[in-house]
């Protein structure tokens, strides 16, 4: 394996999701450590209740923010393998912390418990993801003013969430809910439109480098935006109204086609079809140093017969 494929920014990017999820568990264990006797299993339960809902999109986040840098610092000489391993770090550690959630969660302990925190606790842990926010952004490079490009279309955005949560809020659905799903919807729109406004110039990376950072902050914008959401549901003791293991899967789903689009190793028809390419390739130029031997004989006896004459 590459040198490079483990290394201490790994750590970072397994601190990135666990720290989001880890605080959120232990505080909803102390506010119900009284209301059963299986505290070991009451733990892990709640650890496997929030990063079900929560464990991918925090994931997705690092992702997008280390496309965001990636991009913003596009330099040559770096190995587009090196760089796509911290592209994929942190989604790739919320895959592994949502599959053992997945395993430890105990959804029959539910009828006794109150999945709520204090709205001092909620403020707390939205301080812990947003540093770790700013964290991933300083280790990938991307600045403050980076983030601004093209800033019009993260307005639009922003403006489209306000206005789908208020009509969405005249169906009568608590507001939350209302909130989180105007801001998935939201997401994915601007998520098809950059991706449109890419191919548009898809014939040139340099050129459609912006079109690809558009994408990678909406969807850096849409996950903040859920987790966020999800903290302050937990404060008002609403985290079940969004099903959010659902809404999880749907970022997980954009997320991968969005890498994979940007990131794609070479596959077995691209590797045939390159191969093919080589080897016409090569035998043009065998063709052509054939063809120069030739000609360098020629040359030789014609200068030769010269010097006799």
């Amino acid at each position: 394996m590459p040198s490079w494929l483990f290394t201490w920014s790994q750590l970072f990017f397994t601190a990135y999701v666990l720290l989001a999820v880890a605080p959120a568990s232990r505080l909803l264990f102390d506010n119900n450590r009284r209301l059963t006797k299986l505290p070991k299993q009451l733990l892990l339960h709640f650890f496997g209740k929030v990063g079900l809902d929560i464990a991918l999109i925090m994931g997705v986040s690092g992702t997008a923010i280390a496309m965001m840098g990636s991009l913003m610092n596009n330099q040559s000489g770096v190995d587009a393998y090196f760089q796509a391993t911290y592209v994929i770090g942190t989604l790739f550690f919320g895959a592994v912390i949502t599959g053992l959630s997945y395993c430890i969660n105990y959804p029959e302990l539910r009828a006794s418990l109150i999945y709520q925190l204090t709205v001092r606790q909620s403020l707390a842990v939205i301080g812990v993801v947003t540093t770790l926010v700013g964290l991933q952004m300083v280790l990938t490079g991307l600045n403050f003013g980076d983030f601004w490009t093209a800033g019009w279309l993260l307005l639009w955005q922003l403006l489209a969430l306000a206005v789908w949560s208020l009509l969405a809020s005249v169906s009568g659905k608590p507001a939350l809910r209302c909130l989180i799903e105007a801001n998935v919807a939201t997401t994915f729109v601007f998520l098809a439109l950059g991706i449109v406004f890419w191919f548009s110039e898809g014939d040139d990376y340099l050129a459609s480098r912006i079109n690809i950072f558009v994408v990678a902050r909406t969807l850096f914008v849409g996950s903040f935006i859920h987790i966020v959401i999800y903290y302050v549901a937990l404060a008002r003791n609403e985290t079940e109204a969004g099903d959010y293991k659902l809404k999880t899967w749907h970022f997980a789903e954009a997320t991968s086609f969005f890498v994979f689009l940007v990131l794609a190793p070479v596959g077995l028809t691209e590797f045939s079809r390159e191969s093919k390419d080589q080897a016409a390739l090569q035998a043009q130029h065998e063709a052509q140093q054939e063809e120069i031997v030739a000609l360098r004989r020629r040359i030789e006896r014609l200068s030769s017969q010269n010097k006799g004459l």
